[in-house]
């Protein structure tokens, strides 16, 4: 007798075991919760040392929830709502490296933007955008109000015209503005 048929009950014999195998009630059994698990084949029959969701899983779903951004930014544009419309300056006077001026005093441009307070929007904004940097105590030029965070970025990075692009088609993001300091 085996650890399992212990701890579950004796060992069957001949066709009654055979039997429990097959038919619609193979993963109906003694052990707790296995017959609903069981046939979304996370665990089945008595085997509990398989994590409650494995790594693909995981994986999965987050690949899952970026493409429903992605979708969002889709269906944003496809509405009409060009991500352009929200950038409040001229992407055209950047370089291919994210610097603008003259040529012996190239520097980055700084950008603003306010997003509604809460761990969600913050992590998709740093998700998307690395120099992103948050000042929830701050209103900016941009005006953010008490219930948004300031959000800094530059565009001295690779990517930056995609960057913007994908914060502009963010449902939560009404205008981005260049940051100028005094």
């Amino acid at each position: 007798m085996n650890a399992n048929e212990r701890k579950w009950g004796k060992a069957r014999v001949g066709a009654e075991r055979d039997a429990s195998r097959c038919g619609p009630g193979r993963y109906m059994d003694k052990a707790p919760g296995t017959a609903f698990w069981g046939v979304l084949g996370v665990w089945t029959r008595h085997d509990h040392r398989k994590p409650f969701l494995p790594i693909s899983y995981l994986c999965s779903f987050a690949f899952i929830c970026g493409q429903i951004v992605f979708s969002f930014a889709l269906a944003a544009t496809a509405a009409g709502l060009d991500p352009t419309s929200v950038i409040a300056f001229d992407l055209d006077r950047l370089d291919a490296a994210g610097l603008q001026g003259p040529p012996d005093g190239r520097r980055a441009l700084d950008y603003e933007f306010c997003i509604p307070r809460g761990q969600g929007p913050r992590d998709q904004v740093a998700a998307i955008d690395p120099s992103a940097h948050f000042y929830p105590g701050s209103c900016g030029r941009s005006g953010c109000g008490p219930d948004q965070v300031l959000v800094l970025g530059n565009t001295h990075q690779p990517g930056y015209r995609a960057i913007l692009l994908t914060l502009a088609a963010l449902p939560f993001v009404t205008r981005i503005a260049e940051a100028v300091f005094e």
